[in-house]
């Protein structure tokens, strides 16, 4: 383990326990919300992801990434009218990138932070839902003026790590549009989620790539998740989601021929540790395409609402 890392774990630990006391301290502040996290007037989240990623780089003398890191978001919502709700997010990568010779490279990214705003339906009955939202991103990602590639394989590792479920989130140089629906219908003590997401990413500036790399100006990415939820007790539930990310149109190509459908599976399990406040393990598994035996993610969650 380098330095680095031992410093970095210091960080990381630092910052969960600010996290935690945050949470903790919104969870105090939100005695009087109501008892489902769908009808809370606030929440707010904080993830933190460890992965281990090889995935297909943009770049003829570096055609593949190797890293292993952090990647970490904050994010918080609050209603502002019966059923709909502004929300924003900032993501971060923490990433050790190995380069040719083998030796590895820590490099901090930041991603592009979002606002959003939606909207949920009034309940069909009393088991059916459906909603709708919107994000707008920050061309934040890839800002500096000496280590953009370095910047970019972390970026890249990130996007990997996620199996390129957020791509908003981590592609660098563009503006970011999503727009979202879905729909539920729960039959206590089991439910499920459909989700579809159409990010839509626009090129705003040159990115620092050798010239040999393929860039296109619009990127179009959509994916699609099913979630089905168990409550096995009043505190605990487990999750399973199928999803699919799929890219249409890339903005940046892969430098070797890649799966244009990336398929993975997430499990969770959900721990209410308060009235106010919870806790989830989850484990992110590609199952095909490029990443698949090639990308692990475990994360874990704390919310306030």
């Amino acid at each position: 383990m380098t330095p680095y890392w031992g410093a970095l774990g210091g960080r990381v630990l630092a910052l969960a326990l600010a996290l935690a006391l945050a949470l903790a301290l919104a969870s105090g502040s939100a005695r009087a919300a109501p008892e489902s996290p769908d009808a809370s007037p606030f929440r707010l989240h904080a993830s933190s992801e460890l992965s281990v990623v090889r995935a297909p780089f943009f770049t003829r003398n570096l055609p593949r990434l190797q890293a292993h890191g952090f990647v970490l978001e904050l994010s918080t919502s609050a209603a502002v009218w019966p059923g709909c709700a502004f929300g924003a997010r900032i993501p971060l990568a923490l990433m050790s990138i190995r380069q040719p010779a083998g030796a590895y490279v820590d490099q901090t990214a930041l991603g592009n932070p979002a606002a959003s705003v939606s909207c949920r339906s009034e309940p069909i009955g009393r088991s059916r839902s459906a909603w709708l939202g919107l994000e707008l991103g920050l061309p934040l990602a890839q800002q500096g003026p000496s280590t953009e590639l370095q910047r970019n394989r972390a970026l890249e590792a990130a996007n990997a790590a996620e199996s390129y479920f957020a791509p908003e989130l981590f592609t660098p140089a563009t503006l970011p549009a999503v727009i979202r629906g879905g729909a539920r219908l729960a039959r206590q003590p089991l439910s499920a989620e459909s989700e579809i997401s159409l990010p839509l990413l626009v090129r705003i500036r040159a990115p620092e790539l050798p010239p040999e790399a393929t860039v296109h100006r619009i990127g179009v990415l959509p994916n699609l998740k099913l979630t089905f939820v168990a409550q096995l007790s009043a505190r605990v539930r487990v999750s399973q989601s199928i999803q699919a990310a799929v890219a249409v149109a890339r903005v940046y190509e892969p430098w070797f021929g890649a799966s244009r459908v990336q398929p993975s599976l997430r499990s969770g399990v959900h721990f209410g540790l308060a009235p106010h406040l919870a806790l989830e393990a989850s484990f992110l598994l590609p199952i095909a395409g490029v990443l698949g035996g090639a990308a692990y993610t475990g994360g874990v969650n704390l919310e306030a609402h």
